[in-house]
């Protein structure tokens, strides 16, 4: 009886795929490689539809940050479903099929990563499976991916996820959801992809819920604005269908396009009456028309200025983190559209002046416009910054001031003080 024949590999695959290794990563960036491959499920799930730039064209930029030799990272700030997450999953595809390096992406709970990547990046791979196919190895687990070249961990954010971790590449979802008592998640995060230098890459992604206002000095000590504060802080600019000056719907901007509406309607009111309103000739601007005004925006960052007529003059600022700011009138997935956007403000703000709770306020603008939240400001509070605004450098404590020709002191008894005020007459 013969022996049975072994079974052997085929050569010439074998010095196919070691030939391969050597070959240099095709040069695509993230924002081409979507454009060309990516492939997304439409709105009703029947089908899949070609990923189009011209959809959400604020995330081009983004896309190509994430490509640049320029950065270190990318700051994207945002309100939800305004396809942050997809500029990640762009980012992943990208590498997966044309430039490997070691992924971590990283969210709040462990329950969190489990339905993300069920739900999301393992039939984002199944769709891709024809550009994938000798690029994915096996075994795989829903944590834990390998890939010809690299591997992809989806984690929580906990002390133990971050021990013992490293990659030239990380996402971090949902950066202000964080636990905030394991500290500072960037610097935490710059750690693990230290060891690549200047190859590696952050993308931080979040909404903005732990700013307090828009002071970036005092208020931006935390999370994505944090992150954002640090970089080059770029803004969206658009044209007015109607008289083509240039603006921004971004808060804090020198010619801001408010939503305008009469906050004393009835919500249906409201929500049917909704418009933009161009800070410029004061144009108002129907919802219909938003998709037109996308095809005309830029990103422009700290240091230019975007004129009337769509001129970008200045120079930009060089930062290591390129910072975009999406705002929900952005947005091409809002349900609803700016008219909802309108009515949930409303309707959250009446809330708050019968309990006096703004907890609905709170994530309606947060996660619904993407603005900076800032909490209303109690009847006789004063802010620290506004005392300092007032102080005068001729004023010295204990010093009676030039002109004053009589002081008088008054004290009122409180409960558990005196309060003491001292008047000069001149």
């Amino acid at each position: 009886m013969q022996p049975e024949a072994a079974g052997y590999a085929d050569a010439g695959v074998l010095v196919r795929d070691a030939f391969r290794s050597f070959l240099p990563p095709r040069r695509i960036t993230v924002a081409q490689h979507a454009a060309k491959h990516r492939w997304l499920k439409s709105p009703t799930g029947a089908h899949l539809e070609r990923f189009d730039h011209r959809t959400a064209p604020y995330l081009r930029d983004p896309m190509d940050a994430l490509s640049s030799d320029h950065y270190l990272a990318v700051a994207l700030v945002g309100p939800g479903q305004c396809g942050k997450t997809v500029v990640g999953e762009n980012w992943l595809l990208q590498s997966i099929d044309a430039d490997p390096a070691d992924l971590l992406w990283y969210m709040q709970t462990d329950p969190g990563v489990q339905s993300y990547v069920k739900g999301r990046i393992e039939p984002m791979l199944d769709h891709h499976a024809e550009l994938l196919r000798d690029r994915r190895l096996g075994p795989e687990s829903i944590a834990f991916k390998r890939f010809r070249g690299m591997r992809a961990e989806f984690l929580s954010f906990t002390h133990s996820n971050l021990i013992n971790k490293s990659a030239a590449r990380i996402v971090a979802d949902e950066v202000d959801a964080y636990d905030q008592t394991l500290g500072d998640a960037k610097a935490l995060l710059d750690v693990r992809r230290q060891a690549a230098g200047l190859d590696s890459r952050l993308l931080a992604m979040s909404h903005p819920d732990l700013a307090t206002g828009m002071n970036p000095a005092l208020d931006w000590q935390r999370g994505i604005m944090a992150i954002y504060g640090q970089s080059d802080r770029r803004t969206w600019w658009w044209a007015c269908p109607y008289c083509g000056a240039f603006s921004s719907p971004n808060p804090g901007t020198p010619r801001q396009m408010i939503l305008h509406y009469t906050p004393d309607a009835p919500l249906e009111t409201v929500e049917a009456e909704a418009r933009l309103l161009c800070p410029v000739n004061g144009c108002l601007i129907n919802d219909g028309e938003r998709l037109a005004m996308l095809q005309t925006g830029r990103w422009v960052a700290q240091g230019e200025t975007c004129e009337s007529d769509g001129r970008i003059t200045g120079q930009r600022v060089p930062r290591t983190t390129a910072g975009f700011w999406i705002v929900g009138v952005m947005s091409p997935f809002i349900l609803g559209g700016i008219g909802a956007l309108a009515r949930g403000r409303v309707a959250a703000e009446r809330e708050l002046e019968v309990t006096g709770e703004d907890a609905s306020l709170r994530t309606v603008m947060v996660k619904g416009w993407g603005h900076v939240y800032s909490p209303p400001r109690q009847v006789g509070a004063v802010e620290a910054a506004v005392l300092a605004e007032r102080a005068r450098p001729d004023l010295v404590l204990g010093v009676v001031p030039d002109g004053v020709r009589v002081l008088t002191a008054s004290v009122d008894v409180q409960g558990n003080r005196f309060e003491l005020l001292v008047r000069g007459w001149g």
